[in-house]
C-alpha cells in the first residue's frame, strides 16, 4: 500500500469511499473524525486524526481501525432484549407505574391492571392522589410513595377495597443522583393472603384443641430429653413450655413419680412396645400411655406420651360399682362409650355414646349382637383379636389404641380399655370396657412426628433423618460390596437473591430447588435440606462411580432452566462436592465433612460445577483455614507493608508516580505476594478493611515524601472489586486524604477492566462520584477483558494501563505489538494517557516510545521496593536513560 493513494486502495464499489476520503481531508484541516462500517463479516470503527510535526504543522493523518463487531452485536442484542422486556412487561400478572416529582403518573403497564378494571397507560397524566382518592399522609400508600420520593425504597401491602396488593417502590435518579421520580410494581396477593389466613386459622384451632385437652402430652428423644410438651394439665408440672424443651425426663417429672418407674416405662416404649399404666399425682389419677416414635425405616427415635386425667371417669366407675349407677348416667358425665360382652351368650351391648363413636344413630341403627370385631380396621383387626385373646387367657385388663371403620366408611382412631368380671368359679363372665375417640390426638402426634424429621420450609428430610438414612446406606453398601455417595450442594450467590428480592422470594426459590432436586434422583435416594441454602443428597446402593457422575451432571444441567417465581424468571446455579463410601470415609460425619470440603473446591473452580473429594483437599482446607486465621490477625498485628514501583515519563525519563503494591510480612512464611492471599481476602470480605489500610498508608507515605522536600508525585492504589461495590468507598477515600493532608489530584485509583465493565450504569455513576473529588482514575489490565467502546468513552477516566502480557512479547510477537499500538492509538483518540506495565527490555522501551506511549513501569528501571528505597531513588534523582 505504501506510496498508493487512498482511492486506489479502496474497492471501487465501496459505498464508504467518499466518506473515508472526506475524513482524511478533514484531518489535513486539523479535524478528528470517526465512522463505523458494517459488513457481513463484521463491523469496523475507523478513527482518523491529524498527524503533526514537532512544530505543530499538519503533515499527514493517522488512522486506527478497531473491530467493534462484538459491541455492535451486543447493542443489537440489547435492543432485542428491550423489545422482549416490553412484551413481558405488558403480559406480566402485575401492574407497574412511574411518577414524576409532582406525583403525576407518567406510565402504567402490566396485565395486572385488568384485575382493577384499568388499561395500560390509562392513568397517564392523572395525579396519584386522584387515583388513591386520598392525600391523607397517614394512608399507607401515600406514606410509602412520599418516603420513596425522598430517596428510600420501600415495600407495603395495600388493603383498600376488596383486593390486597403487595407493592414495591424504588426511586428514579438522574446522572447526579437526584430523585426524578419513582417506579412501582404491585402484585395482587388477595388469594394468597386468604389462603394463609385459612391455614393460620386451622393451625390455631388445632393448637387451641390440644391446649384445652384435659391431659398432659410430651415427646422425647432416645436420650429421654423433652422435645415437645403441651396440654391443659401442663400447668400442674410447674414448667413453662419453652423451658421444658431440652430437659431430661427425670427433671421434668421430678415431683410426679420416682425416677426408677419413669425410666422403666419409657424404656419399654423405646424398645418398640406401647406402654399403658395408671398413675396418681397431686390427688388426681391419670391414664398414661406411651407410644414409640418411629422413623420411616421403622427404627425408634423417641417416645410420645399422653397422660389423660381420668379422675372423674374412675370416680364414676367406682360410683357405679358402689351405687349401681346406670351406664347412661356414667356416659353423660364422662363422655365415654361403654360396652359389655357376655361370654355366656356371646352377645355385646353398646351404650349410646359407643354407637355415636361408631358412626351410628342411637335408637335407629342396629348392630349384630355377636359382631364384637365388625368395626375394626382390616389392618388392625388381627392385632385387636390377638390382644383380646391374650387378655382373656391371663384374665388381665388391656388398653390399646387402634383404628375402626365406621359404617359411613370414615376411619377413626379409638382408645379401647377392657376388664374382666369373674363368676363364682373364677371363670370370665363378662368383659366390660370403654371406648374413646382419640383421632384428633393421633393426628396431632403424627404431625409432631413429621415435623421432628422434616424441614418446615421444603418438607424435605432434615439433618436428623438424613443422618439415619445415610447410616443405613453405609450399612447396606458394606454388606453388599457396593458404594454410597454424598453430594453436598450449596446455591451460588444465594445471598444476592435474598438481599435484592427479599427473604420470602429466597424461601420460594429454595422450595423450587428442592422439587428440582427430587426430579433428578432415583427411587431410594434421599435429598435433605441441611440449613440455609445447603442441601445434602445421599445416593444409596450405587454400582459404579459413573452413576454418581451422571446424577451430579443431571443436577447441574437442571439448574440451567430458570425458576418461575412471583411472575419473574430467576436463574440459580449450584456448587456440588461429592464424597464416596468407602473411599472417603466410613461414617456419617466424615462423609459429610469430605463432601463439604469438595463443595468449596467446586466454588473455587468457578461455581456451577461438581468436584469429587480428593486426599489433598483436606490438607488444602486445613491450610486455607490456617491462612484465613492468620489473615484476620495480620492488620491488628501490623504485618502488612507497602512496596512502591516507580512510574516514569517516557519523554523526560523522570519518576512521576508510584504504584503502591501490598505485601504480607508473615511471621513464619516470610514475605507473601498478593496472588497468594488477596483471593482469600476477597472471598472472606477482609479485603475491604485491608484496602482501607492500603489507602491510608499510601496517602500518608506520598505526603511524607512531599514534606521531606521531594517534588509531589502521584501515588497509584489498586481498588478491588469488593471495595468498588462498597457504598462508603467515597467516605473511606475522603478520610484517607484528610488524615494525610494529601491533595486529591495526587491520588490515582486503579480499577481493573473486568470491574469497570461489570455493571456499566452503576459504574458510570460511581466513577463520576469519585471523579468529582478531584482524583485520577485509571483502567488496569486493559485489553485482557471485553470493553465496549461505546461505554468506554462515557467513563470519566484519565489513564489506560497496557497489561504486561502484551508488553512481554513485544519484538517477538507481531500480534501483541499491534494490540499495544492499537491501545495507544485508542487512548490518543479518547484523549487518555497510556501506561505500559512490565517493561523489562530496551527493545520494549524503544517500541513504546515509537508508538507514543506516555509512561511505563517495570524491572527495566526498578522493581517494587520498600518506601525508604523508593525515597533514595527520588533523592538521587534517578531517571530513565534515553538509550536504555
Amino acid at each position: 500500500f505504501v506510496g498508493r493513494s487512498l482511492r486506489e486502495i479502496l474497492a471501487p464499489d465501496n459505498p464508504f469511499t467518499e466518506a473515508i476520503v472526506s475524513m482524511h481531508e478533514r484531518a489535513h484541516d486539523g479535524e478528528s473524525s470517526s465512522i463505523i462500517k458494517d459488513e457481513p463479516a463484521g463491523s469496523v470503527e475507523t478513527f482518523v486524526e491529524p498527524f503533526r510535526s514537532p512544530e505543530g504543522e499538519i503533515i499527514g493523518s493517522v488512522t486506527v481501525l478497531v473491530d467493534v463487531t462484538e459491541s455492535r452485536l451486543a447493542e443489537a442484542a440489547l435492543r432485542a432484549e428491550e423489545s422482549r422486556s416490553r412484551i413481558v412487561l405488558d403480559q406480566m400478572p402485575a401492574m407497574l407505574w412511574t411518577l414524576d416529582t409532582d406525583y403525576r403518573i407518567t406510565s402504567s403497564k402490566g396485565a395486572g391492571l385488568a384485575g382493577l378494571g384499568l388499561k395500560p397507560d390509562e392513568l397517564v397524566g392523572t395525579s396519584l392522589y386522584d387515583y388513591l382518592k386520598t392525600s391523607d399522609p397517614s394512608d399507607e400508600s401515600v406514606k410509602a410513595h412520599q418516603q420513596c420520593m425522598r430517596g428510600e425504597a420501600c415495600t407495603y401491602i395495600s388493603s383498600g377495597g376488596d383486593r390486597r396488593l403487595r407493592a414495591h417502590l424504588e426511586p428514579l435518579r438522574d446522572a447526579s443522583g437526584n430523585v426524578t421520580g419513582l417506579i412501582g410494581v404491585a402484585l395482587d396477593i388477595t388469594a394468597e393472603m386468604e389462603a394463609q389466613e385459612l391455614v393460620r386459622a386451622a393451625e390455631g384451632r388445632l393448637e387451641l384443641l390440644v391446649r384445652q385437652l384435659p391431659a398432659l402430652m410430651w415427646a422425647t428423644d432416645r436420650e429421654m430429653r423433652i422435645t415437645w410438651t403441651d396440654g391443659k394439665a401442663l400447668e400442674g408440672v410447674g414448667v413453662e413450655r419453652a423451658q421444658a424443651v431440652g430437659m431430661t425426663l427425670q427433671a421434668y417429672f421430678r415431683d410426679v413419680c420416682t425416677e426408677e418407674a419413669l425410666v422403666r416405662h419409657h424404656q419399654g416404649a423405646l424398645d418398640g412396645k406401647p406402654v399403658g399404666y395408671l398413675h396418681e399425682w397431686m390427688g388426681r389419677r391419670f391414664n398414661v400411655h406411651l407410644e414409640p416414635i418411629r422413623a420411616t425405616d421403622g427404627t425408634v427415635s423417641g417416645t410420645l406420651g399422653i397422660a389423660i386425667d381420668v379422675t372423674e371417669q374412675m370416680q364414676i366407675e367406682e360410683a357405679l360399682r358402689r351405687s349401681e349407677l346406670s351406664l347412661a348416667a356414667a356416659q353423660e358425665i364422662a363422655h365415654l362409650g361403654n360396652w359389655e360382652r357376655d361370654f355366656s351368650t356371646g352377645a355385646t351391648t353398646w351404650s349410646d355414646e359407643c354407637l355415636r363413636i361408631l358412626g351410628l344413630v342411637p335408637g335407629q341403627d342396629v348392630i349384630d349382637p355377636t359382631g364384637f370385631f365388625d368395626f375394626d380396621h382390616p389392618d388392625d383387626a388381627e392385632f385387636v383379636r390377638r390382644t383380646v385373646a391374650e387378655s382373656r387367657a391371663s384374665l388381665g385388663a388391656y388398653s390399646i389404641d387402634h383404628r375402626i371403620v365406621r359404617r359411613d366408611g370414615v376411619v377413626r382412631w379409638v382408645h379401647e380399655h377392657g376388664e374382666y368380671t369373674l363368676d363364682e368359679r373364677g371363670a370370665p363372665a363378662k368383659l366390660i370396657g370403654t371406648l374413646l375417640d382419640i383421632t384428633e390426638r393421633k393426628q396431632a402426634e403424627e404431625r409432631l412426628a413429621h415435623l421432628a424429621h422434616h424441614d418446615p420450609l421444603t418438607d424435605l428430610p432434615n439433618r436428623l433423618m438424613l443422618d439415619d438414612r445415610l447410616a443405613q446406606s453405609i450399612a447396606h453398601a458394606e454388606r453388599n460390596g457396593r458404594v454410597a455417595a454424598v453430594l453436598f450442594l450449596d446455591l451460588d450467590r444465594f445471598k444476592d437473591i435474598n438481599d435484592t428480592l427479599g427473604h420470602s422470594t429466597g424461601d420460594r426459590l429454595l422450595t423450587h430447588v428442592s422439587g428440582r432436586l427430587l426430579e433428578c434422583l432415583r427411587t431410594g435416594d434421599t435429598v435433605a435440606r441441611s440449613g440455609g441454602d445447603e442441601f445434602i443428597v445421599v445416593l444409596a446402593d450405587v454400582a459404579q462411580l459413573d452413576d454418581v457422575t451422571k446424577v451430579a451432571n443431571r443436577i447441574v444441567d437442571s439448574f440451567s432452566r430458570p425458576f418461575a417465581i412471583d411472575g419473574r424468571e430467576l436463574y440459580a446455579s449450584a456448587s456440588i462436592g461429592i464424597s464416596v463410601f468407602p473411599y472417603d470415609g466410613h461414617d456419617v460425619d466424615s462423609l459429610i465433612r469430605c463432601a463439604d470440603t469438595a463443595m468449596y473446591q467446586a466454588k473455587d473452580s468457578g461455581r456451577n460445577n461438581f468436584q469429587f473429594f480428593t486426599a489433598n483437599m483436606h490438607a488444602k482446607a486445613i491450610a486455607r483455614l490456617s491462612l484465613e486465621g492468620d489473615l484476620r490477625r495480620a492488620i491488628e498485628r501490623g504485618q502488612f507493608v507497602l512496596h512502591y514501583q516507580p512510574v516514569l515519563n517516557l519523554a523526560s525519563g523522570q519518576v512521576v508516580g508510584a504504584e503502591a503494591l501490598l505485601r504480607w510480612n508473615h511471621p513464619d512464611r516470610g514475605l507473601i505476594l498478593p496472588a497468594d492471599f488477596v483471593p482469600l481476602a476477597e472471598e472472606t470480605g477482609l479485603i475491604v478493611s485491608i484496602g482501607e489500610w492500603v489507602l491510608n498508608s499510601a496517602c500518608a507515605q506520598a505526603q511524607s515524601w512531599s514534606e521531606r522536600g521531594h517534588a509531589p508525585i502521584r501515588v497509584m492504589v489498586n481498588i478491588s472489586a469488593r471495595q468498588f461495590q462498597e457504598r462508603n468507598l467515597g467516605d473511606v477515600i475522603d478520610r484517607a486524604l484528610i488524615a494525610a493532608d494529601l491533595p486529591a489530584e495526587l491520588l490515582e485509583l486503579e480499577i481493573t477492566e473486568s470491574v469497570v465493565m461489570r455493571d456499566t450504569e452503576d459504574t458510570i455513576r460511581s466513577l463520576k462520584s469519585l471523579k468529582k473529588k478531584g482524583l485520577r482514575l485509571s483502567v488496569d489490565d486493559f485489553g485482557t477483558g471485553y470493553s465496549s467502546l461505546g461505554y468506554l468513552k462515557l467513563f470519566p477516566i484519565d489513564t489506560l494501563k497496557i497489561d504486561r502480557s502484551f508488553v512481554r512479547d513485544i519484538s517477538v510477537d507481531a500480534f501483541d505489538e499491534a494490540i499495544a499500538a492499537a491501545i495507544v492509538g485508542l487512548a490518543r483518540s479518547l484523549r487518555l494517557r497510556v501506561i505500559a506495565e512490565g517493561v523489562e527490555t530496551a527493545t520494549q522501551l524503544a517500541f513504546l516510545r515509537r508508538v507514543g506511549c506516555d509512561e511505563m513501569q517495570g524491572h527495566l528501571f526498578s522493581s517494587a521496593v520498600p518506601a525508604d528505597e523508593f525515597e533514595t531513588i527520588l533523592f538521587e534523582g534517578r531517571r530513565l536513560v534515553a538509550t536504555a
